[in-house]
């Protein structure tokens, strides 16, 4: 699981639709404009998108959260 899809599983308990924002990083630190995001889960057979947002200009970003897509499994233990 990426960064930002242990956030959006970390973040989402409730069963609301929400909206995450933050900042997009390039590898040395600075804002990356224009960035593609995307978030999903994995299903059996292929993948479902189910988040997805641009950064903007200065590498900011706003990015909807359908409910009910992401929760937590109380068996699966940590995640690293």
């Amino acid at each position: 699981m990426g960064l930002v899809g242990a956030f959006l599983a970390s973040c989402l308990a409730a069963a609301q639709a929400t909206q995450i924002r933050g900042a997009v990083l390039s590898q040395d630190g600075r804002l990356a404009a224009v960035a593609l995001l995307r978030s999903w889960v994995w299903a059996v057979d292929n993948r479902e998108i189910d988040a997805e947002g641009t950064a903007d200009e200065g590498g900011q970003f706003r990015m909807p959260v359908p409910p009910a897509r992401f929760g937590t499994n109380d068996d699966a233990g940590p995640m690293h």
